[in-house]
């Protein structure tokens, strides 16, 4: 819906800004509430952007998307500078895919809700080209009340990730840190 433009405009004055959704009402909702800004209906994979952006960034995508490596690398080839995503991990020796058993009920639709595994995670993303420096931060988290994940997994934290890209080979570094208590 466009939220991120508030947070973006306290750093930029001249912020140019293009958010793309596949759900029509979302783009709607954004289009009314930020009328001076672009907005796109359609699928990122799908869609042909015709340039690069400082800042790519996708909340609440990633862990509902069983092409997440197609999403994360587009993602990356539209940065110039950085990209921003957030997953959902667990203490698991490999990611949790699986939409029998894990998913969330959105009316009578069935949403895929992957619950990865950091360590596994961070070697996938390390497999892509241009990446600098990824940075990390996770905390506890609620389940959402209209998910089903599997009863052996009990406790699940959300980690948000920025990804600083650069054009020249250098030593990829990883870094962050996951909190036992969610500090609001």
């Amino acid at each position: 819906t466009g939220n991120l433009i508030n947070l973006l405009s306290t750093y930029s004055k001249r912020l140019d800004y293009t958010g793309i959704d596949i759900v029509e009402e979302q783009i709607r909702i954004a289009k009314k509430q930020h009328s001076k800004f672009r907005f796109v209906n359609s699928d990122l994979l799908k869609y042909n952007f015709r340039r690069k952006f400082d800042l790519v960034n996708a909340t609440g995508l990633i862990q509902h998307s069983a092409n997440y490596k197609d999403i994360i690398k587009k993602m990356i080839n539209l940065s110039s500078k950085y990209v921003i995503f957030d997953i959902k991990i667990s203490k698991l020796d490999k990611n949790f895919i699986n939409i029998k058993d894990s998913y969330i009920k959105v009316g009578s639709n069935k949403i895929p809700y992957i619950i990865f595994s950091q360590n596994m995670f961070n070697e996938e993303l390390k497999k892509n080209k241009n990446i600098n420096k990824i940075y990390f931060y996770g905390y506890p988290t609620h389940i959402n009340k209209n998910a089903k994940i599997p009863v052996e997994i009990n406790k699940v934290i959300s980690v948000g990730y920025l990804i600083e890209k650069s054009d020249f080979k250098k030593r990829l570094t990883i870094s962050g840190k996951i909190v036992s208590k969610n500090k609001t």
